[in-house]
């Protein structure tokens, strides 16, 4: 069993309100300038102003891409390699630019997910219907975030109440598909905002029979069976004069049927933060977070 301990930062950020929606790098540089990204100088700013190579995967972008799995999505991204151990729910490892997977470092909503004992985040058990941005910043970024940054950094914003524009009432939506191989998917959400308290619950479940690993002229070989759940919930609330008190947990389990055993794994995130308008161009953040994966030993 390994967590990671209680992180808590206060960072000046100059910023303007930037819950707007990002598009792709690759629109016109009209778009591009009013596009604004946060995780290349942990300031909010345009895009087209950073210096460092930058990709933005908007919610529209991971809609139509119809990608199952950070794998899928993220393949065909400038500078990154994918690799996976076999099918759904096995190993994912990441590489930017040449550098070994344990040398990008993956934020989820701000919190580290590299794992403290492995040294990367479990991509696998991270389910994209439950994702609202990516910000990709490719190239050294240890200046900024640490040794864990060599390669690059990448931050995932889930559909948390504070990373949306949260609609008055209640809205939900709910999708399921069904495939091959005993395979099945569904994912609920669920939002809503009271004057300025806004709030959001989202779930996810996988589950498929998989495939075999290998081919073999007897059905020796079991198949790769894969189970998640994933689940998060979130509140914000706005104050007068703009100060922003927000609050999430996030929470993933998984089991994995191989040649040789199972393998369970469950993670945890939760966080609290403060921000508070400094100047009409400075922001002051404070969040104070918590992180937890868990392995039983085999």
């Amino acid at each position: 069993m390994g967590y990671a301990g209680l992180l808590c930062s206060v960072l000046p950020l100059a910023t303007i309100a930037s819950t707007s929606q990002e598009t792709p790098a690759y629109e016109s540089a009209d778009q591009q300038a009013q596009e604004v990204i946060v995780t290349a100088n942990r300031m909010s700013q345009p895009l087209n102003e950073t210096l460092a190579a930058s990709t933005v995967f908007t919610l529209e972008d991971i809609e139509a891409s119809q990608a199952l799995s950070l794998f899928d999505l993220l393949s065909g991204s400038p500078g990154i390699q994918m690799a996976r151990t076999g099918g759904q729910g096995t190993q994912t490892s990441l590489f930017m630019r040449g550098t070994n997977s344990d040398h990008t470092l993956i934020l989820i909503d701000g919190v580290k997910a590299n794992t403290a004992s492995e040294g990367f985040a479990r991509l696998e058990n991270i389910p994209v219907a439950q994702i609202e941005r990516i910000e990709v910043v490719r190239g050294p970024q240890s200046s900024l975030y640490g040794a864990d940054a060599i390669g690059g950094v990448i931050q995932i914003f889930t559909k948390q109440a504070v990373n949306r524009s949260v609609e008055p009432g209640m809205n939900g939506s709910v999708s399921v598909a069904a495939g091959t191989e005993s395979t099945f998917n569904t994912n609920g959400s669920i939002s809503t905002r009271i004057n300025n308290t806004s709030l959001s619950l989202n779930v996810a479940h996988h589950e498929t029979d998989g495939i075999r690993p290998i081919h073999t002229p007897t059905p020796s070989a079991r198949r790769s069976a894969y189970d998640s759940d994933a689940a998060d919930v979130s509140i914000a609330h706005e104050f007068t004069g703009g100060a922003t008190l927000r609050g999430g947990y996030y929470w993933t389990e998984s089991e994995l049927v191989y040649d040789g055993g199972i393998n369970n794994s469950d993670a945890q995130t939760a966080n609290i933060g403060l921000s508070l308008p400094v100047t009409e161009q400075w922001q002051s953040d404070v969040q104070l977070a918590r992180a937890g994966t868990h392995q039983p030993e085999l």
